[in-house]
């Protein structure tokens, strides 16, 4: 699922998540001797050994026109969905900035699979990074298509961050990649989802039993980034996931609720960089906090006066 030198990918496999995770994994994951720690905090494994619904990476289709606010988005003149993204205004969607730098800002598409539904172009973007050139790592992978049109379908509600504060686990939808085919291929394409366990839905404080901060044993950034997920786990976000939404239920928990009690709590932005392998090892998302909904609210009056 998806760091810095992703960018540097863009002209290959853009606004893939799951790249930022291959260079991580090369990168950091022999440093790491704790992994991804938070195995070791009892609660945390509670949290993962609640959820059974294996059904996005080892998840499962969504079912038929489920989740419609939630959309891909291609490059102009392609058909592939290359991230993911939320229909939060009738006319604007929330993705990753490193979609918007990669390009993939051409149409979203309102399906279940790719090649398949309607689709709106983009009319405008922006994204919240100082410059494109720059790292992923501060909490700022955020960003916003405006809609040539307003869509027929209802918006994402956003999730109250003192909810989002208390979550134990989450649902993640994307239509990246949720395995590999017989030849090694990436599958992806399809609107799927999974449920993963919450690691720490702040990144401030220490891991437990460990004098490692969860920034420095993640790379996530305190106070704006969300960890969901865990090690073997096998339910993640993966290639094609980018931008595309963690949601939250009311009561701190997704297990049980129907979809219309999902909120939307943040945006798929990249791997931990402790994981193993490029997806199924848990990852980082930007949390909707109140500096972040500011952004929304005054980034998307500029789009509206290009």
């Amino acid at each position: 699922m998806r760091w810095q030198s992703c960018l540097k990918f863009f002209s290959v496999m853009a606004a893939t998540i799951c790249l930022q995770g291959i260079s991580m994994v090369a990168g950091r994951a022999d440093e790491d001797d704790l992994g991804l720690s938070v195995e070791d905090d009892a609660a945390y494994r509670v949290n993962a050994e609640a959820i059974k619904n294996s059904k996005v990476w080892g998840g499962v289709p969504v079912a038929k026109g489920a989740y419609p606010a939630i959309v891909g988005i291609t490059q102009a003149g392609r058909r592939q969905v290359q991230c993911t993204g939320s229909l939060i205004e009738s006319d604007l969607v929330l993705t990753a900035a490193h979609c918007v730098c990669g390009g993939i800002t051409g149409s979203v598409v309102f399906a279940d699979r790719e090649g398949t539904g309607s689709s709106i172009k983009v009319a405008a973007s922006t994204h919240r990074l100082n410059s494109c050139g720059g790292a992923l790592t501060n909490g700022s992978d955020v960003g916003l298509l405006l809609l040539s049109q307003k869509a027929s379908v209802s918006p994402l509600e956003m999730q109250t961050d003192e909810t989002v504060q208390a979550a134990t686990s989450y649902q993640v939808v994307g239509f990246g990649g949720y395995g590999l085919d017989s030849s090694g291929q990436l599958l992806a394409g399809q609107k799927r989802e999974t449920t993963v366990p919450s690691g720490t839905n702040d990144c401030k404080g220490t891991v437990p039993g460990s004098s490692r901060t969860y920034a420095s044993a993640f790379g996530c950034a305190p106070g704006a980034e969300i960890v969901a997920g865990k090690t073997g786990l096998g339910r993640d976000t993966c290639n094609g996931d980018s931008g595309g939404p963690i949601l939250a239920g009311p009561a701190g928990t997704v297990v049980g609720q129907t979809e219309s009690a999902l909120k939307l709590a943040g945006t798929t932005s990249r791997a931990t960089k402790s994981a193993r392998v490029p997806c199924g090892d848990g990852g980082i998302y930007v949390r909707l906090t109140p500096e972040v909904r500011q952004w929304i609210t005054q980034a998307s009056k500029t789009l509206r006066q290009k």
